[in-house]
């Protein structure tokens, strides 16, 4: 047995001692003249402030993360918009955190003085000073799913700060991810006595210093208002970084307002108690004490979550034990899952064990996966496996999870192995979608377009089987590769408005090589094509869709059911028209036109007076897309539209806006409108105000023409006859 441990231990230093010289072989100096050179750049938070804006600047700060909370509390979680959330919070805290590490130029904080390791002097006291981790934030983000390219310059920049050699170096305090319980830390104890010290304030209980009370009992909080804001939105962004899902409560139907997200530290017997209006004891690590759902039995430390929402593009998600570490333990292992929906109808595996083994495969390369598993599927033999749920999520995470980050000191590091040991080296500042779209977006523009076709192909002229609730599996695969093509799209258009109006874009330098001539051709080719794909046949068969459940319900009127179903399905369909428009009006895409403003236009009032938001089940009207997202498409084009319709003349404005209120008006929204229609009476302007921009109304009637008017009169006559 000695000899054994002692071979065992040999045989670990020696593979420390590899993987140190393989280290050690790494020409580093071209990352640490990038890190050089970002931390030269001009920072739009690097001003001189006085204290009074700098106290102004963290209250504000404070109240937008409450308004935030409070609303991400109140609505249906999805795995998307937990990236959004868990983003907008870090770039909170990130700006927060900026604000306190500058000099006030009149009346320097003790408070913030201290953050930096100095004294209100300026003074450098022989510490660097006191940071906040973002380690945690950097594994969660690694598994969840970026819609949007905006999320994943937000999450690089969050990480770039607080990976910067400037925040290397502090000591970290506001640990609450670390532990289960709110346990302050030796570092945040260091920074409040050395706060306590320079102002001659007792130092017996340092923790206390943070505590709420009524009336106030921390001279601390009550002399520094700064602190509370920067405690709060950091601890706000800690819980939400807790990978276990059951510590955020959720009760459909419940609003919660502002008020209620305001937080309250006090003291327990094992660290900080803190809560709000709406939940007790909140936590930043899962249960150590969890247990099974199922069996009732105590999870081990290793069972308890990592991450929030598990990547299921990992080989071990859908096969048991042992793991799946390389191509060869998928090759050799007996039974590979088939990936069959467990509720579905169809009989039969999805995938063969010679599929299944390809797939499982290409996920063991998370470096290469993207373009492999995209062909995969960009076959017409395999495009109706997209009706498996289990095989959607696959693609959906292996095109929309950034993966492992590439920081800023690996810039440019070439490895000297392969494969290489050095796993830091296989990540990416933006995620693999960017990456590819940058470096090789042919593979993944063409693998889009031939699973548009492929998907289009499988169109059978109806929108539900017959007696169904619920789309026929035809029409679900066709929408999931419409809201693929629009997501994947939103990246292409990025990639191309980046390089030709980077006015327009977010104002954040960008770490990598712009793109080849070659590629950017290909870019902008597949950004069309994909484009003229989407708002062609797609939007076309779309509006066919609609139609067909408006017939439906014109068919038989008293149908309270089928009315309500082909409504629920409406809006289903108007959301994919929504994705399929985001980005038009933008920056290097199609221009915004009297056709595109009146979907836009029509498909979100429909929406609005249609759909039921809020919904968690299917069968209460919950959309196949997070409601989020329509959300930011709002947000995006409401500009656009406002400053179209302010742009166009009297007669096409009319026209815009009575169809737009006829389609959404209408029982499903269908695009059925004749010339009557917009020749009604109504003349429409926009609202007068500063606070009325952007709102449109009926301003007054049009007179009829001579011949309607005669219509009109004779209709009259021939009934006062009758």
């Amino acid at each position: 047995k000695r000899e054994r441990e002692e071979k065992e231990k040999e045989e670990k230093e020696d593979k420390d001692k590899g993987k140190e010289e393989v280290f050690e072989e790494l020409d580093m100096q071209p990352g640490l003249d990038a890190e050089a050179k970002a931390c030269e750049e001009d920072c739009i938070w690097d001003q001189d402030i006085t204290y009074e804006l700098q106290v102004e600047l963290l209250l504000v700060l404070q109240r937008l993360t409450e308004h935030f909370a409070a609303a991400t509390m109140s609505i249906e979680p999805t795995r998307s918009f937990d990236s959004v959330r868990i983003v907008v919070c870090g770039c909170i805290c990130a700006i927060s955190d900026s604000l306190l590490r500058r000099h006030a130029t009149n009346h320097p904080s003790e408070a913030t003085a201290q953050l930096q390791g100095k004294d209100a002097t300026g003074r450098q006291l022989g510490l660097e000073g006191f940071g906040i981790s973002a380690q945690t934030f950097a594994t969660q983000t690694e598994t969840m799913e970026c819609h949007t390219p905006e999320v994943v310059i937000a999450r690089c920049a969050v990480l770039d700060y607080f990976d910067s050699p400037s925040q290397r170096k502090l000591e970290k305090i506001f640990t609450w991810d670390a532990n289960w319980h709110l346990i302050p830390g030796r570092p945040l104890i260091k920074w409040l006595r050395m706060i306590a010290r320079e102002i001659a304030l007792p130092t017996g209980a340092p923790y206390d210093l943070l505590c709420d009370d009524f009336p106030e009992n921390s001279v601390l909080l009550k002399n520094y208002p700064e602190l509370r804001p920067y405690r709060d939105i950091c601890f706000w962004w800690k819980y939400f970084l807790n990978p276990d899902v059951d510590s955020f409560p959720y009760d459909e139907g419940t609003n919660i307002n502002r008020m209620r997200a305001q937080l309250r530290f006090s003291w327990g017997d094992k660290g900080y108690q803190v809560s709000c209006g709406f939940h007790d004891g909140m936590r930043c690590h899962p249960d150590p004490n969890k247990t099974d759902p199922d069996t009732g039995r105590r999870l081990k430390p290793e069972e308890l979550p990592r991450e929030r929402y598990p990547s299921t593009a990992t080989p071990s998600f859908y096969v048991p034990a042992p793991v799946l570490r390389s191509e060869d333990d998928a090759i050799y292992r007996p039974n590979l899952p088939t990936f069959d929906d467990e509720n579905s109808e169809e009989a039969g595996p999805c995938l063969g064990q010679r599929d299944s083994e390809l797939l499982l495969s290409y996920l063991t390369v998370p470096y290469l996966r993207l373009p492999l598993v995209v062909t995969f599927f960009a076959v017409e033999d395999r495009v109706h496996k997209l009706a498996s749920s289990k095989l959607r999520d696959i693609l959906d995470s292996v095109l929309f999870e950034p993966g492992r980050f590439s920081a800023l000191k690996a810039t440019s590091v070439e490895p000297r192995t392969v494969p290489t040991q050095n796993q830091f080296l296989l990540g990416c500042p933006y995620g693999m979608l960017l990456n590819d779209l940058y470096r090789s977006p042919e593979v993944t523009c063409n693998a889009m377009l031939t699973l548009l076709d492929a998907a289009l192909a499988l169109d059978t002229g109806s929108v539900c089987d017959e007696l169904g609730d619920e789309f026929n599996t035809s029409v679900v695969i066709i929408l999931y590769v419409c809201r693929l093509a629009a997501r994947v799209l939103n990246y292409v258009h990025y990639c191309v408005a980046r390089i030709q109006h980077p006015e327009h874009c977010v104002d954040v330098p960008v770490r990598d090589k712009p793109p080849s001539k070659e590629s950017f051709e290909t870019l902008l080719n597949g950004q069309k094509s994909l484009s003229d794909k989407l708002s062609g046949p797609y939007l076309a068969l779309l509006d066919d869709y609609l139609t067909r459940l408006h017939d439906e319900t014109e068919g038989d009127p008293d149908d309270e059911e089928l009315i309500n179903r082909n409504a629920r399905l409406a809006c289903d369909l108007h959301a994919h028209r929504l994705m399929i428009l985001r980005t038009f009006g933008g920056p290097g895409a199609a221009p915004m036109d009297t056709s595109t403003a009146t979907t836009i236009i029509a498909s979100f009032v429909y929406l609005t007076t249609r759909h039921t938001w809020n919904k968690g089940e299917r069968e209460d009207g919950k959309l196949l897309m997070p409601e989020t997202e329509l959300y930011e498409v709002l947000a995006l084009q409401r500009r656009r539209l406002v400053e179209y319709a302010v742009s166009l003349k009297q007669a096409p404005l009319d026209e815009m806006m009575q169809t737009a209120l006829h389609v959404a008006t209408s029982t499903t929204g269908a695009v059925k409108v004749d010339k009557e229609v917009t020749d009604k009476s109504n003349r429409w302007g926009m609202l007068q105000g500063v606070h009325s921009v952007g709102r449109f109304g009926v301003a007054s009637a049009r007179k009829q023409t001579g011949e309607k008017q005669e219509e009109e009169e004779e209709q009259q006559q021939q009934q006062q006859q009758r």
